[in-house]
């Protein structure tokens, strides 16, 4: 043990549950798996740095980016606009478990917080007349085998 205090961000990180993507190959195989059309919408649920959402926005789609963490929803609300992407996306700072659902076609395309996965999938896949189209996830091994 370090004796260190937690930061500010070990706190941020802890609380809501941020793993932040950062292997460039998984998520370049990830994108390329998708079959992106050009001008879906997708949803970013747990955006973060916008590891996935850049991607995203390069693929034409246009995209909610969800993003709970006010630090970091900032963040990436700047980064969004420096991409020059910002009139193809929107940034919200919301609760994922409450956040409300585009009411035209979408799909979903996250790497959410490990510890709301089960919770996600269960609001996302009990409402099939208003859900997504389609789910795309990367979840944690312990998710995927269960």
């Amino acid at each position: 043990m370090s004796g260190r205090l937690p930061t500010e961000r070990d706190t941020r990180r802890r609380e809501f549950g941020q793993n932040f993507l950062v292997d460039q190959q998984v998520i370049e195989r990830f994108i390329r798996s998708l079959g992106l059309r050009a001008g879906e919408l997708v949803v970013d649920l747990g955006a973060g740095t916008g590891a996935l959402t850049r991607p995203l926005l390069d693929a034409g789609v246009e995209v909610w980016a969800v993003e709970r963490d006010p630090v970091w929803s900032r963040r990436l609300r700047r980064s969004v606009e420096s991409w020059g992407a910002h009139g193809n996306s929107r940034v919200i700072e919301a609760d994922l478990r409450r956040l409300r659902l585009p009411r035209t076609p979408f799909r979903i395309v996250a790497n959410p917080p490990f510890g709301l996965t089960t919770e996600i999938l269960t609001r996302l896949l009990d409402t099939p007349d208003r859900g997504p189209d389609r789910i795309d996830l990367i979840v944690q091994r312990e998710v995927a085998v269960k």
